[in-house]
């Protein structure tokens, strides 16, 4: 962990507004419960309905979260921020399932808005993974899923709309 300055606290402030704001978007209830969550010195919310942690991160997965993961065997969510290749303010996100008795880690994804499909978690087009990883971002949770948008257009307007969710 970081020294918790004044920077580190305002960027810790904004990634904590954009969870408020992707809760408000996939009607999650977020809970931050010490003594079910042992992560020390960050916010962790644990989204009971969907058996998934949220963690807004300004430096990357915390220590504890494996040992976290392992005990609920629930899903991680980790949303951070950052820029897109034309520039401009992003969100982030890395996924950590749990399934099979093992996790399986999807980084660098985006997320993508549209008022009528709601809110959905895709590789970063810009870094031209081979394989579109895409998921749906619900009351349940994520959940895979083939992609709504059927042009670059549409992604590409459900990527900007997004990038709104960060204050």
């Amino acid at each position: 962990m970081k020294y918790k300055n004044a920077l580190y606290r305002a960027e810790e402030a904004r990634l904590l507004d954009a969870v408020r704001a992707i809760a408000a978007v996939t009607g999650w209830a977020l809970v931050e419960d010490p003594s079910l969550i042992r992560i020390r010195d960050t916010y962790c919310f644990y989204v009971a309905r969907a058996d998934l942690l949220v963690l807004p991160s300004v430096d990357g997965w915390p220590a504890g979260l494996v040992t976290t993961q392992n005990e609920l065997r629930c899903r991680a969510l980790l949303i951070n921020a950052g820029r897109s290749m034309g520039g401009d303010p992003t969100l982030y996100a890395q996924l950590r399932l749990c399934a099979g008795g093992r996790f399986h880690e999807h980084n660098c994804l985006r997320l993508w808005l549209d008022e009528a499909d709601g809110l959905w978690l895709l590789s970063d087009p810009d870094m031209g993974e081979p394989e579109l990883v895409v998921f749906r971002l619900g009351p349940t949770g994520p959940v895979a899923a083939a992609p709504p948008w059927r042009t670059d257009v549409e992604l590409q307007a459900g990527l900007a709309s997004a990038n709104r969710l960060m204050p």
